[in-house]
């Protein structure tokens, strides 16, 4: 197991440090200040910066932080609810970042750095403006809000945007209870919140909640938001319990629309949507075939298709993770040889594969070759059977190496696996 860093603080010598590998501090070059600490816990914050996404709120000191482990941020959002706090909550895992601002213990602001949770996005994703609508303004250089532009042209209503903000509030904080792993701290806040939205935490909690136990469910039978779904029995036409929601999606299955796609036109939003879907699978009236697939317009430099470009973005992320588990491992052992037997013996559809494309030094894949096997596969379901092959190789290099992974690169492969699933965030 990796040692954790220490040091010694001494009356004559100063900050004594132990032995440790320069590799490993590599996520941490810099200069740091001490935070509030005690003669038993010292915490140190990285000068000159703040990981709180502020929208232009100022910060005052770090009250509390810890690391997120099993959903553990659920009990801390019920301590700030009972305790009425104000501040800035800020959950980090990976490159991800979300902040979310308290009010005497309510909810009243959120902000990430997640493409898919930007206003533009949310407004997209819940069907209040079209993809050209939303291309449109963001092509715009004006010092004015997405929002006011979408106003102006004539594409949103001011009430269509309050709504926008408070889904996006919402969507913000449910991931943020989602994260499984990683970092948070709580600042306090000089100031008040501009935000005049204000959502009782204990609603946002018990919704967060329900939302991970459902989800768990989900992903046993929809792989993700791409996949389309197709009638096979129109019998639900003469049941009288189907309700008005479920008649909405009812209507505009037709074997072409994505679940993401009818998820917009309902403007449902996707999380509803989805469990809606389930339903109608368990009750037998529709069943999933995977999405088209979609090469992206002659705009784009690469002209990769969306699942090509994640492709890439999954053997970039675990040729990283290989290349520093052989580095903290050293010479004496070639781990692309280990990973490479533990690949081909994997099972279908990848041992194949590998069998005949075998790894070459520096954890290369033979790209050209894994995007005709995927485009021959099942899509996003092929995608995530690598994934799932990849992150079983470094669990099993793990387990024989007797090493662990950081807090941060624990993070990234959560990233893609949820990304795999049900898209960024």
């Amino acid at each position: 197991m990796k040692s954790p860093l220490t040091f010694e603080i001494d009356p004559d010598k100063g900050l004594v440090v132990g032995t440790i590998n320069s590799q490993e501090l590599g996520p941490y070059v810099g200069r740091w200040k001490m935070g509030p600490s005690t003669s038993y816990l010292l915490t140190f914050e990285r000068e000159g910066s703040t990981p709180v996404s502020t929208a232009g709120l100022m910060v005052g000191e770090l009250l509390f932080t810890g690391i997120i482990r099993d959903a553990s941020l659920i009990e801390f959002f019920n301590l700030l609810a009972e305790n009425r706090r104000s501040g800035v909550l800020v959950a980090i895992r990976g490159n991800i970042k979300r902040s979310i601002f308290f009010k005497d213990g309510d909810i009243r602001f959120a902000s990430s750095n997640v493409e898919n949770e930007r206003l533009g996005s949310i407004l997209y994703r819940f069907g209040f403006i079209t993809e050209e609508q939303k291309k449109e303004v963001l092509s715009v250089r004006s010092a004015k809000h997405i929002g006011e532009l979408l106003i102006e042209r004539n594409y949103l209503t001011p009430s269509q945007l309050y709504k926008a903000i408070k889904i996006q509030i919402q969507e913000i904080c449910y991931s943020t209870i989602l994260f499984k792993n990683g970092a948070f701290y709580f600042y306090e806040l000089l100031g008040d919140v501009p935000s005049k939205i204000r959502f009782m935490a204990r609603d946002i909690l018990m919704e967060g909640v329900r939302r991970m136990d459902e989800l768990s469910y989900f992903k046993t039978k929809i792989p993700s938001l791409d996949v389309v779904p197709v009638m096979v029995n129109p019998a639900w036409k003469e049941q009288e319990n189907v309700s008005v929601h479920e008649r909405d999606v009812l209507h505009l299955i037709d074997g072409k629309r994505s679940i993401s796609e009818i998820a917009r036109e309902t403007k449902l939003g996707e999380f509803d949507t989805l469990k809606i879907i389930y339903n109608l699978m368990q009750a037998g009236f529709i069943k999933l075939k995977s999405a088209p697939r979609t090469v992206r317009s002659d705009g784009d430099k690469d002209g990769l298709s969306e699942e090509q470009r994640l492709l890439r973005r999954i053997v970039k992320v675990y040729s990283y993770v290989f290349k520093m588990l052989q580095r903290r491992i050293g010479a004496r052992v070639d781990l692309v040889e280990t990973v490479q037997s533990y690949l081909e013996q994997s099972g279908e559809p990848f041992g194949k594969f590998f069998a005949s494309h075998p790894m070459g030094k520096g954890f290369t894949i033979d790209m050209d070759a894994l995007d005709e096997f995927i485009t021959e596969g099942d899509g996003r379901a092929s995608l995530r059977s690598l994934e799932r092959i990849l992150r079983d190789a470094v669990q099993f290099v793990l387990f024989t190496a007797g090493l662990s992974l950081s807090e941060e690169v624990e993070g990234m492969l959560e990233e893609i696996g949820e990304e795999l699933t049900y898209g960024n965030g």
